[in-house]
């Protein structure tokens, strides 16, 4: 439960991605990825005239420029996964260390504002 609520702190608080940029919406969290380009899409038209070995040639010069574009797709994914990850821990590392420090310091605070046995307030500070 606690990591959910972290994590959905995280999504919502405006601090700054460490690759990505996350931006608060009326609509809500927006992400945007900024490091990884997208692989650009071949030109897949044939000419309609084109037949027999130029036509041959085209469809060749199409698979190569597709399976050109398939490596470009899977390393853009791979890319969007490790800065997705980055961000991730950085923003649970950033929102649990003020979770920890927030708790510590109210219970340090309900710490010395709890009565002592004798009435007065648990732990004074002394002007001396």
């Amino acid at each position: 439960m606690r990591i959910l609520m972290i994590m959905t702190l995280a999504l919502a608080a405006p601090v700054p991605a460490s690759a990505g940029e996350l931006e608060n919406t009326a609509a809500g969290a927006e992400y945007r990825f900024v490091k990884c380009a997208k692989p650009a899409e071949p030109d897949m038209t044939v000419d309609p005239q084109l037949s027999g070995r130029k036509l041959r040639e085209r469809q060749n010069a199409q698979v190569q420029a597709y399976n050109v574009y398939v490596d470009g797709v899977n390393e853009y994914v791979v890319c969007l996964a490790a800065e997705a990850k980055a961000d991730l821990e950085a923003y649970y590392a950033a929102v649990s260390a003020r979770l920890d420090a927030e708790q510590e310091a109210i219970s340090e605070r309900a710490d010395a504002l709890r009565p002592s046995r004798g009435g007065g307030l648990g732990k004074r500070k002394t002007g001396r």
